[in-house]
């Protein structure tokens, strides 16, 4: 299912990250961002933490572990 692959890549990205204060608070921006309403800075935001999950993603994705 959808839900068992988005608990696999959380999980590989998360032992994988690099930068645990950097993905910390980027979702903390795409938070307060929606909390504000703001949809530009919240889609901005996003695109900001799927950048990072894809960096961290990378060796796995490239057959590099």
């Amino acid at each position: 299912t959808i839900g068992a692959v988005l608990k696999i890549i959380f999980n590989v990205s998360t032992h994988l990250a690099r930068e645990h204060d950097e993905v910390i608070a980027v979702h903390a921006d795409v938070v307060e961002r929606v909390r504000m309403r703001d949809a530009e800075g919240a889609r901005a935001a996003m695109e900001r933490l799927l950048a990072v999950g894809e960096r961290n993603l990378a060796p796995v994705t490239r057959g590099k572990v």
